[in-house]
């Protein structure tokens, strides 16, 4: 399992967003950031680096993504060393997820 640098950052902002909208209880957001920092320990970090921008403008060529999401794609391209065929990108938002299929990864769980 591979994470972008920012992953975390991401996941504990909308975690807290949901609990100030009220989606979410204090207690699911206390098991919410435990599984997350499970996660996160037993994943492979992808760093920031010129390669991982360089892929995330490309996708921003090709692709209706926000910044923060083009980075997100980019560091799954860098991991993969840019052979996303066959492999596996774990997404929840849609338009993230419909770029994910446009550079090859199989999406989980469908974008439908």
């Amino acid at each position: 399992m591979v994470l972008w640098w920012s992953t975390t950052v991401e996941a504990r902002s909308s975690f807290r967003r949901l609990l100030r909208e009220g989606a979410l209880t204090q207690d699911e957001l206390v098991a919410a950031l435990h599984r997350l920092s499970v996660i996160h320990q037993q994943a492979d970090e992808v760093l920031p680096t010129a390669r991982v921008r360089n892929l995330a403008e490309d996708v921003l060529d090709r692709t209706p993504l926000r910044s923060a999401d083009a980075l997100q794609l980019g560091a799954a391209l860098a991991a993969c060393k840019e052979r996303p065929r066959g492999r596996w990108f774990v997404c929840f938002d849609v338009r993230l997820a419909r770029a994910a299929e446009t550079v090859g990864f199989t999406v989980l769980p469908s974008p439908g």
